[in-house]
């Protein structure tokens, strides 16, 4: 597993696995023993498990059962045309001979779009209203200094220093 990808949300690492992978399969594309790099595919898949199931704190067989898809697994992500998925790369989506010289580049996503998305959702992270006028996101410097109250629990699991809140649990998480 890569311990740098760990912040980035399942699609994003996903995505970055491949791109890296297509680079390579890109890179090998006129090479004459091109089906080998099946097991590097197979490889970067497993290392893709290793690196999300790490970030949750479970094992590769339970992520792979919680994103099922058919006979292979992908990872859903929301899109303004809807909830799409991102499946990892298989060495048949790297035609062979084709197009060698695309330069296949991770989809940016920036950490702004999640916090708007969260913001935009108009859920209370700690108390889950959805009528609140006013949502703010509460910021910490560092998740080891958290305690054991409720909300400082909420930022553990999601391993989030930000968290969207109504403003009376903003006002209550500064009075404590």
């Amino acid at each position: 597993h890569r311990a740098g990808l760990l912040n980035l949300a399942d699609y994003e690492i996903v995505e970055q696995y491949n791109a890296e992978a297509k680079g390579l399969c890109n890179y090998y594309n006129l090479a004459c023993d091109y089906h080998t790099l099946d097991y590097f595919c197979y490889l970067m898949e497993y290392s893709c498990l290793k690196t999300i199931a790490n970030k949750h704190k479970t094992s590769i067989r339970k992520i792979i059962r919680q994103y099922k898809d058919g006979k292979t697994w992908s990872v859903p992500y929301e899109t303004k045309a809807g909830t799409k998925r991102v499946r990892p790369v298989k060495i048949a989506d790297c035609k062979r001979g084709e197009a060698s010289d695309i330069i296949y580049q991770r989809k940016k996503f920036s950490w702004k779009t999640t916090i708007r998305q969260r913001l935009n959702a108009r859920v209370c992270e700690l108390c889950g209203c959805k009528e609140a006028d006013l949502y703010e996101v509460h910021v910490i410097r560092n998740l080891n200094e958290l305690g054991n109250s409720d909300w400082e629990t909420v930022m553990k699991k999601k391993r989030r220093k930000t968290l969207v809140v109504c403003s009376k649990c903003h006002e209550r998480i500064h009075k404590h």
